[in-house]
């Protein structure tokens, strides 16, 4: 069993505030109309130790790979990704971090998880289809 700190769970939430990213991505609209797709929590950043710290402070969950990039000219840096898209490894992210994150990051990872929930049909109505 991982041990998993009180303190750490803060930590990640104001990185996961300043940082993340909770989403839905959809995928192509069937010909009936209904939207599939998946969930994502995402960090991405230059630096990978504080990518490593946020995956072991968050249970281990998901994968950490790069650098990615850069993909543009100029003085950018190739980025490492923290990624979880495993609904109930994303829904206990959110539990672990819940009581720390801003009310924005909330909203965020509601939607997601919402949406996720979702049968394909209802998706498509709640994204405007038909």
């Amino acid at each position: 069993m991982i041990a998993l700190e009180t303190h750490e769970f803060a930590w990640a939430a104001g990185f996961i505030d300043g940082e993340g990213s909770f989403c839905f991505l959809p995928g192509k609209r069937t010909k009936s109309g209904s939207i599939h797709g998946g969930i994502k929590f995402s960090v991405a950043q230059v630096d990978r130790r504080v990518l490593d710290r946020l995956h072991k402070a968050l249970g281990g969950f998901g994968n950490v790979n790069g650098p990615h990039g850069p993909y543009t000219n100029g003085p950018r840096l190739g980025q490492y990704q923290y990624q979880v898209s495993n609904f109930e490894r994303v829904q206990q992210i959110v539990c672990l971090t819940w009581k720390y994150l801003s009310p924005i990051k909330r909203e965020q990872a509601k939607k997601a998880l919402m949406l996720a929930r979702m049968s394909p049909a209802e998706r498509a109505v709640a994204l405007g289809g038909k």
